[in-house]
């Protein structure tokens, strides 16, 4: 399948709707194992692995190739980086 193939009947073109596909595909693929009872403990990791995953699986596919998949990871290093959740105090959250 490539960029703008129907997929059920609903064209997908742009990188964001590709990724998110990937992201929830490889959750409902891996939830058992990323995921335990207690989510909320853990829930930045499973997402995390998630984005990896869908990033990594996108640049095999030929959907993305390297240059994206690096790119993706970067931004979403950053993002986590500039979390306000970051500079505040456990009390604070």
């Amino acid at each position: 399948m490539v960029p703008g193939q129907l997929l059920s009947g609903a064209a997908y073109r742009s990188e964001h709707d590709w990724s998110t596909i990937a992201h929830e595909l490889y959750h409902q693929w891996n939830r058992t194992v990323t995921i335990p009872e207690d989510e909320d403990s853990v829930a930045w990791f499973a997402e995390g692995f998630a984005d990896y995953y869908a990033f990594m699986d996108l640049c095999k596919a030929g959907i993305w190739n390297y240059h994206k998949f690096v790119e993706s990871l970067r931004q979403n290093t950053r993002q986590y980086h500039l979390h306000a959740y970051l500079a505040m105090t456990r009390s604070g959250i």
